[in-house]
């Protein structure tokens, strides 16, 4: 018997702050480009961050969709609750993190790609005000997994 192929949607609150700054910008420069999101102490956002996933509904499991939601909270989540997001991306490796909403929805997709998480994921969403949102989709990704031997 074929399993059902199901799309669900998760939401996750990610209340943090960042400063949009770059390093290879003078401070004018800088001023210039983010204006006041270049404050010296930054700005706080209550990040939504909507990750969908792809999966069989497998009444034998039915709490893998538990797993995953636990995965993508521990993985993304946790460590950028209440926290600067420049200093969490530094810390990671990520040089000059001017953390604008494509870079920190690219940032959380590499992540999770790095994770056997990646198989389930379908399309993620960062949702930064009400006027802005940011997506991420991984079909491309698994396509690429899909043709490699």
């Amino acid at each position: 018997m074929v399993k059902p192929l199901i799309y669900k949607t998760v939401t996750f609150d990610i209340p943090c702050h960042h400063r949009l700054i770059s390093n290879t910008l003078s401070h004018n420069e800088n001023l210039e480009v983010f204006s006041k999101c270049m404050g010296q102490h930054g700005h706080g956002h209550n990040y939504k961050l909507k990750v969908t996933f792809r999966y069989a509904y497998d009444q034998e499991d039915p709490f893998l969709i538990n797993n995953l939601k636990d995965q993508v909270f521990e993985i993304v989540v946790k460590p950028c609750m209440y926290q600067s997001l420049n200093e969490v991306f530094a810390h990671r490796g990520i040089s000059n993190p001017i953390t604008t909403g494509e870079q920190i929805v690219h940032v959380f997709a590499n992540w999770l790609k790095e994770e056997p998480i990646i198989s389930f994921l379908h399309q993620m969403e960062l949702v930064e005000t009400r006027k802005n949102s940011f997506f991420y989709n991984f079909d491309s990704h698994h396509h690429l997994l899909n043709t490699r031997n």
